[in-house]
């Protein structure tokens, strides 16, 4: 028997998933503490062979099916559970999804639960925003804190706003020059987070902390910044200019495709009204800190765009 804990990771060809298994495989003194578990739906796949190769243990599962649920949690001492509201756009399927996952790790003993969710932006702006992919996290979160009790240890990762997105947010002119176009006040401040590198570094933190994570939330980020700044950083790190335009909500939804138009639209308000997580939200940053894997680097504007494709 390996004296190793075995962590089961959802996700785990995703950008959440991989960064939890590349950080604690590249971490000589994490890897020799954990074990690794990686769910998919596809194990055939070769993200996933690519991990069995390098000793995860590739397992599949669906997330709507119990039974394998229970069957690929059983043994762990602690599991990351990640959901996918894009993949169906049905807030109630995700949160039954999540809700299967908390139910899972009840019966089959787990130590400590890390899930990657959000908060209410219902709850937070007294409906005054609707961003449906939010409030379907936030309502996981609600129910593992009503049905765990004491059997169970739980943390939440809220991940802040994804550096990822402007892989497409980025748009570049006949000139040669890019832009960035979106309906968030230049001076707001704005938590980013590179997710593949980053996530991992916030997630093996909580697991590390233990106990002392337990019901603890964490502002997941990278940097805070503004768009103004993140602009001008942007383009000393690719070497080409970057302007920043700032646009009324209505002519940001129009550029959108009608199924998303109404959710991200509401999403960049939040942005810019609430600073994602709440108004004045950066000053209670060092709490999150405190949980983070100790000695981690986390990405900035320089590190992050080196993956750009321009």
């Amino acid at each position: 028997m390996s004296a190793k804990k075995l962590l089961t990771i959802f996700g785990a060809t995703g950008n959440q998933g991989g960064s939890v298994i590349s950080t604690i495989l590249n971490n000589s003194s994490l890897n020799s503490k954990y074990s690794l578990r990686g769910i998919t739906r596809d194990t055939s796949k070769p993200a996933a062979q690519e991990l069995a190769k390098k000793g995860v243990e590739v397992v599949r599962a669906d997330l709507s099916d119990p039974a394998s649920l229970k069957q690929a949690i059983a043994g762990s001492y602690g599991v990351f559970a990640v959901t996918n509201f894009w993949e169906s756009m049905d807030g109630a399927k995700e949160t039954q999804q999540g809700r299967n996952i908390v139910d899972a790790s009840l019966a089959t003993g787990v130590n400590h639960l890390v899930i990657s969710s959000l908060h209410s932006v219902n709850k937070l702006t007294n409906g005054s925003l609707h961003v449906p992919h939010f409030d379907s996290k936030a309502a996981i979160d609600e129910y593992a804190e009503s049905v765990r009790a004491d059997k169970l240890n739980a943390s939440y990762f809220h991940a802040a706003f994804f550096l990822q997105n402007f892989d497409t947010m980025l748009r570049k002119g006949d000139d040669g020059n890019f832009s960035i176009t979106l309906p968030i006040d230049p001076a707001a401040r704005v938590p980013l987070i590179d997710i593949q590198a980053d996530a991992g570094k916030w997630v093996a933190g909580l697991f590390e902390a233990g106990a002392a994570a337990n019901g603890k939330t964490v502002q997941g980020i990278s940097f805070w910044t503004d768009m103004q700044t993140f602009a001008a950083d942007l383009a000393k790190a690719i070497g080409s200019k970057v302007a920043y335009n700032n646009v009324p909500a209505d002519v940001f939804k129009s550029f959108l495709p009608e199924a998303i138009a109404d959710e991200l639209t509401e999403n960049m308000k939040l942005v810019d009204q609430y600073s994602y997580y709440s108004k004045g939200a950066e000053t209670n940053q060092p709490q999150s800190d405190a949980l983070l894997l100790k000695g981690a680097q986390l990405a900035t504007v320089q590190s992050w765009a080196k993956s750009l494709k321009l």
